[in-house]
């Protein structure tokens, strides 16, 4: 069986409560601030350990989003998107001596 890839349909998949996510379903949602200003689409999710990351592809590059209720309050996958609230200083943002 090396190699083989096993699929399972969506629809065999267990229901979820209403704040619980499959991470296949976030993939490819567009992200907008509170304002609803375009932030990127989602890329992937990430766990390293500390918690979920939005992988996020945007104009200005690829960034990290952590996907707690602060920071994505609100998640809409039948309009396909997602809304952020990210942190004002995100680490390495930040240029050298300011």
């Amino acid at each position: 069986m090396k190699g083989t890839l096993l699929h399972v349909p969506h629809s065999a998949l267990p229901e979820l409560d209403e704040d619980e996510f499959y991470y296949s379903d976030l993939i490819g949602l567009d992200v907008e601030n509170l304002e609803g200003e375009t932030l990127g689409k989602i890329k992937s999710v990430q766990d390293f350990g500390a918690g979920d990351l939005l992988e996020i592809s945007g104009p200005d590059g690829v960034w990290f989003l952590p996907f707690t209720r602060d920071a994505a309050p609100h998640v809409d996958l039948k309009a396909g998107k997602l809304v952020a609230n990210p942190p004002e200083v995100i680490e390495g943002d930040e240029k050298d001596g300011e």
